[in-house]
């Protein structure tokens, strides 16, 4: 009970936090995870676990889930190369690298152990990746290209640690073995992935009912991650397959009023996981320090996990160059297409691997008999703060310094541009539909209520007017939910034409079905 309490005060923490620093430029998740820190020491609380059960089993699905939800398909796969590299390439380089760097720096410990903590801590954080790439507005595609690596890196580096741990139990080791326990993993998870998004597909098409619509997205990622695991293949890839796919049909798949209630539910689980999360990382440092404390070389411990930290941002900065521009100097075509990007965003994505809660859950899973499991969790604690404290807070420097901020349209320039796209969609379907039944006048009253909005930046009429909406007629209720409909059409097109940002979708989509639950009610009662 007293941890119940103590995992309530905690989210009314986050919950003030994320108030009182809603504007300031600091990282969400270096803030959680200091303000961790700094409570983890206050006496008399209680020691709250964060097994690793909770983290892949509680945390991990949604939080991918819904990242996925934010990544645009057809720009994940217009940057998969570059998704690849990082997700797969760079994650087997830093293993290797850190690998062999421990096993250089840290006496007696074993080629497996040090591979082991190369797994843990090479692929970063997926978490960490969305929450700072919502505060700080770069360009788009660094955006696609940090949350597309951060979707599947944690399967590449979570099949090296297996590896990892099979061979310190004893198994023999082959560099095909490996290759194929990855393809099988990273296959087995997709396809089991796109079941389970075509069976919640199907399931959605015969709902409408928010409630239990929303119910079925909360299930989804855990359903689809439980389904791998039980088969040894790789949930990661599972949950963001069915994430994606679900997310392709959402604009036909769902009614308005489950959009808005699902939206907002969403919003909430997030919130409070992600605070969680990064609270609890900071909570495990006392159970760090006391680890620690009672092992001999302290200082030279400490030192070594230092410099693994070093290795492990340089081993990113010094791939991000090459892995950009080689490809392109062997293909024209290539260059031709996509062309050698400037240092300032490659600096900055290779800047940007921040660790989290899935290194820190793997390192607690190691068997308490593994050898050094000690030393390893203390070297991947002082990785994930190190890159959360130092990354986190100089990234607004970097990316101000780099002049990498506010490139391309502003929101607001955005917004006015979808604003008048969605407004010549209502005019054009209503010059469509003028000669199927709907009178002069209620074709002009709707235009004027078009023209309305966009003038004012609002979707929503007064409730004055609601009035006069409720003496048009039925015909007239059907042409403006019709207009609705080719509105978010419109506006998902805008975002594959890379016009606009798919926050901004999410924005004008829950005014316009907001604005569509209002009609159909009001169509209902007349």
């Amino acid at each position: 009970m007293l941890e119940v309490s103590t995992v309530l005060v905690l989210l009314c923490l986050v919950t003030l936090l994320a108030f009182c620093t809603r504007s300031w430029s600091i990282p969400y998740p270096t803030l959680m995870v200091l303000v961790g820190v700094a409570i983890a020491f206050v006496p008399g609380l209680p020691n709250v676990q964060l097994t690793p059960d909770i983290v892949f089993l509680i945390f991990l699905p949604p939080l991918l889930y819904a990242a996925a939800w934010q990544t645009p398909f057809h720009d994940f796969r217009k940057n998969i190369r570059p998704i690849a590299l990082l997700a797969i390439g760079l994650v087997l380089v830093t293993t290797l690298v850190v690998g062999w760097v421990a096993h250089s720096i840290f006496p007696g410990l074993p080629w497996a152990a040090a591979f082991a903590l190369g797994a843990i801590i090479s692929p970063p954080d997926a978490i960490a990746a969305s929450a700072v790439t919502q505060r700080l507005r770069v360009p788009r595609r660094i955006v696609v290209i940090l949350e597309g690596e951060s979707l599947l890196n944690d399967a590449s580096g979570l099949v090296a640690y297996r590896v990892a741990l099979g061979v310190a139990a004893g198994q023999h080791f082959s560099v095909s073995g490996a290759v194929s326990q990855f393809v099988i993993a990273a296959a087995g998870g997709v396809a089991i992935g796109c079941l389970v998004g075509m069976a919640v597909i199907a399931i959605h098409k015969r709902l409408d009912e928010p409630l239990i619509e929303t119910v079925v997205t909360l299930l989804t990622p855990f359903a689809a991650y439980l389904a791998c695991e039980a088969l040894h293949l790789s949930g990661v890839l599972a949950v963001v397959c069915a994430g994606l796919m679900v997310r392709q049909r959402a604009a036909t798949l769902f009614s308005a009023a489950t959009r808005l209630h699902a939206n907002s539910v969403w919003e909430s689980v997030v919130f409070v996981l992600t605070g969680l999360t990064f609270i609890f990382i900071g909570l495990q440092m006392r159970d760090v320090v006391t680890i620690i404390a009672t092992e001999e070389q302290l200082v030279w411990n400490s030192l070594g996990a230092i410099l693994i930290l070093a290795v492990t941002i340089t081993v990113r900065l010094v791939w991000v160059f090459p892995a950009a521009w080689i490809p392109r100097l062997l293909s024209a075509k290539l260059r031709e297409r996509d062309p050698i990007p400037p240092v300032g965003p490659l600096l900055l994505i290779g800047w940007t691997g921040m660790r989290g809660v899935v290194s820190l859950a793997a390192a607690m899973a190691l068997p308490s008999d593994f050898p050094f499991r000690n030393l390893i969790l203390f070297v991947v604690f002082v990785v994930i703060l190190g890159t959360l404290v130092l990354q986190g807070l100089s990234l607004p420097w970097l990316v101000r310094k780099l002049k990498l901020s506010g490139q391309g349209p502003s929101t607001s320039q955005q917004e006015l541009d979808a604003r008048l796209a969605l407004l010549a969609t209502a005019n054009l379907y209503l010059d469509q539909r003028q000669s199927q039944g709907v009178s002069a006048d209620e074709i002009e009253y709707l235009r004027s209520h078009f023209r309305a909005q966009a003038d004012s930046w609002l979707m929503r009429l007064d409730l004055d007017d609601e009035s006069i909406l409720e003496n048009q007629s039925t015909v007239c209720h059907k042409a403006f939910t019709g207009v609705l409909t080719a509105q978010r059409h419109r506006l998902h097109e805008l975002v594959r034409q890379a016009i606009i940002e798919e926050s901004l979708v999410q924005k004008l989509e829950r005014e316009i079905d907001m604005e569509e639950t209002r009609i159909k009610s009001i169509s209902n009662m007349s």
